[in-house]
């Protein structure tokens, strides 16, 4: 094998990999925000979804109760899961906050 057809093949499969690597992590972030509405949906509860950057954390999550209505703020749909699931347990109520904890 050439040193040129060894470059073709290894561009090719990084090619693949990074193609392939992408819609794995598309596919797993629309299966997580599936299952953030699932478990919404379930327990008879209804939120905005919303991805914002700037929580600090990937799994961070910002919730905003205004007018009657929910909105989960996440850095990644990993963060609205979390979200969901705080507003599924009714562990926040509107006119409670938490502030941040520092390290």
């Amino acid at each position: 094998m050439t040193k040129t057809s060894f470059q073709l093949i290894a561009a090719l499969l990084c090619a693949w990999t990074a193609l392939t690597g992408g819609m794995v992590q598309a596919e797993t972030e629309k299966t997580q925000l599936d299952y953030a509405r699932f478990r919404l949906k379930a327990a008879e509860k209804v939120a905005e979804f919303r991805l914002v950057k700037g929580l600090g954390h990937p799994e961070a999550f910002r919730i905003d109760i205004e007018s009657g209505r929910t909105i989960i703020e996440a850095d990644s749909p990993a963060g609205l899961i979390y979200g969901a699931q705080a507003v599924v347990s009714d562990e926040v109520q509107a006119g409670q906050g938490q502030e941040k904890r520092e390290k």
